[in-house]
């Protein structure tokens, strides 16, 4: 089956003569037949990859990629939330928009494209990798400030976002593995959160102890 490049579509629509007045992010995405959606969640994304969390900014990047990728799973035509993806561009700031996208997606074409794309069409895989990525933005959304604990999963929602969007089912292998390496970080920090808060506890038992024999 021919695979049409996003980047042809979103050319098209920069084409047109004239661009429609009150242009939306959610037109947007429908007008890409959906893949729009997984340029916004790389967008988003896209600052969170600093080693070092961005408070508050996270929290709400990691639930809007959530929504969206929670919309997938349940086979919903995927939408932004009615403030962002409704809010009307002018065509000035929709040139703009489009232009970088443009830019950005001709950029991940060169090293993501169609391989081994069969079973990423199975309903079953589709429906298990939006899932994965509304896990991955609601751990995005964790308000935990330590290096790298948003910068990794944000790299995992990116990578699996462009694997289904380009249909590459090789890359998206890549994503899987960042998503083990955030698995194992969060699984040390937890246990490191754990043993030191075992060590104070039993601080302050002996403290105590020390305080009732004196």
């Amino acid at each position: 089956m021919h695979h049409r490049l996003l980047s042809q579509d979103l050319e098209e629509m920069l084409r047109e003569e004239g661009a429609p007045r009150g242009i939306t992010l959610n037109e947007l995405m429908r007008r890409t037949e959906g893949r729009g959606i997984y340029i916004a969640m790389v967008l988003l994304c896209l600052p969170t990859l600093t080693p070092i969390p961005l408070p508050v900014i996270n929290n709400l990047i990691g639930l809007a990629v959530a929504l969206m990728a929670l919309q997938l799973a349940l086979g919903r035509a995927p939408r932004l939330p009615r403030f962002i993806g409704d809010h009307q561009m002018t065509p000035e700031r929709w040139n703009k928009i489009l232009r970088a996208s443009v830019r950005l997606v001709r950029w991940i074409e060169k090293f993501a494209r169609p391989r081994k794309t069969g079973w990423l069409a199975w309903r079953a895989a589709r429906t298990g990798n939006a899932l994965l990525i509304a896990t991955l933005g609601l751990v995005l959304a964790l308000p935990i400030a330590a290096p790298f604990a948003n910068s990794l999963p944000s790299l995992a929602i990116i990578l699996i976002a462009v694997s289904q969007m380009e249909e590459d089912g090789y890359l998206i292998w890549a994503g899987y593995a960042v998503t083990a390496g955030v698995i194992g970080y969060y699984v040390v920090f937890f246990e490191l959160i754990a043993a030191t808060l075992k060590g104070a506890w039993i601080l302050l038992l002996k403290f105590w102890d020390y305080i009732a024999s004196a």
